[in-house]
């Protein structure tokens, strides 16, 4: 392989990597997410499968791999060389989507306010870490850069689902 098609590999995976909008100065990580949360809600909005069951799993068996694949690569590649994190690129949000999609779990049309609700919980986890979120981290290579992630989603999720079994018990 030539410098060229290195040069053309490399930004093809930035992109995808960074679902574009990790490109842009600032919080990469919310960016990524806050685009997730709209696809999601854009999904949902036009008459797309509740993120349950057997089409949220296929989507899943997809999605997981590709992000692991495209996650490595670019790590093994080093196509974010001007990252202040080698390890884990903040440009690099393609694990932010697959954790949100984690917290979304369930969620359907008219769910915002449980879907905003999992946004939030999610970044909370995902930026403050903590246990266990902080010891998935710990992996090598793509696997610690997706994992933290999908812990933190889950976590979100659990959350999500506490605060909504505990809302109409409040309000009644």
């Amino acid at each position: 392989m030539n410098s060229h098609d290195n040069i053309i590999i490399k930004g093809i995976l930035r992109w995808f990597a960074s679902l574009g909008v990790g490109l842009i100065p600032g919080a990469h990580g919310t960016y990524g997410s806050i685009l997730t949360f709209l696809l999601v809600w854009a999904w949902l909005a036009n008459g797309g499968d509740a993120l349950t069951g057997a089409g949220y799993l296929l989507f899943m068996a997809g999605f997981v791999p590709l992000s692991w694949l495209i996650t490595h690569l670019s790590l093994k590649l080093n196509a974010f060389v001007r990252s202040t994190d080698p390890k884990d690129p903040p440009q690099l949000v393609i694990d932010e989507a697959l954790g949100l999609v984690v917290a979304l779990y369930g969620a359907q049309a008219g769910d915002w306010a449980a879907m905003l609700t999992g946004l939030v919980f999610f970044r909370i986890f995902d930026i403050f870490k903590p246990f266990p979120v902080n010891k998935a981290e710990g992996l090598p290579g793509a696997w610690g850069v997706l994992a933290d992630d999908v812990v933190a989603g889950v976590m979100a999720l659990v959350g999500v689902k506490l605060v909504f079994s505990w809302v109409p018990l409040i309000w009644a």
